[in-house]
């Protein structure tokens, strides 16, 4: 499964569903269903990154069945929303927003902030790519809202997670605005992004105490 992984991160996409291949008929196996769900997983972002959006879509169906079957909420969330990233991905914007939204829906019973954040994220881009620019800006600004509220009790490792996916929220915000002809609501967003640029650099380079509010 770490060799799979490692492919992946090479962009070697054949070999990484070798090895989760083999990864997955060990757990099969050895019936560990929770593991057989993450491997399906691995597959299916896999197949994804080479465009086989339909191959994706089949192991993500099976990834979310295992996660129904084990009340895996959790994994639950995230198998619908890579069908939605999926379907986005095919242009099949009604079914991605269907997905985005169960995601969603599951993240908030189960109090998962950082899955509400990212469902809210996929949701907001997929509402700009279908011209719904009003929803996407509340959508998106929804997001940002979660994720700057998450920052404070975050080890480094995760705060750099978390800034990743502000960036790409800040990003597809701008591009909302701008579409809008909010030009300066747009620059606004820019700056807003350039500045937590910046004091996640300083944090990074100054700071000693890591619960140091700078």
């Amino acid at each position: 499964g770490n060799l799979g992984n490692a492919y992946d991160s090479l962009g070697d996409y054949p070999k990484a569903i070798e090895y989760h291949k083999r990864c997955l008929k060990i757990l099969q196996e050895i019936k560990n269903r929770e593991g057989e769900g993450n491997a399906l997983g691995s597959l299916g972002i896999a197949y994804q990154a080479l465009g086989d959006n339909p191959k994706a879509i089949e192991f993500y169906e099976r990834w979310l069945k295992i996660a129904q079957e084990i009340k895996d909420r959790q994994r639950e969330g995230q198998s619908l929303g890579s069908l939605g990233i999926a379907y986005d991905s095919m242009g099949d914007y009604p079914k991605a927003i269907e997905y985005h939204k169960r995601w969603l829906k599951i993240a908030q019973e189960i109090k998962d902030s950082r899955g509400e954040s990212a469902a809210l994220n996929n949701l907001g881009y997929t509402y700009y790519k279908t011209g719904n620019l009003q929803l996407a800006e509340t959508t998106l600004e929804g997001s940002i809202h979660i994720q700057e509220s998450l920052r404070g009790g975050l080890p480094d490792n995760n705060k750099i997670t978390i800034f990743d996916t502000q960036r790409r929220t800040y990003r597809t915000l701008q591009q909302v605005l701008i579409a809008q002809n909010k030009t300066d609501a747009a620059l606004l967003i820019a700056e807003r992004g350039r500045a937590r640029a910046f004091v996640e650099l300083l944090a990074n380079k100054l700071s000693d105490n890591p619960n140091e509010q700078l």
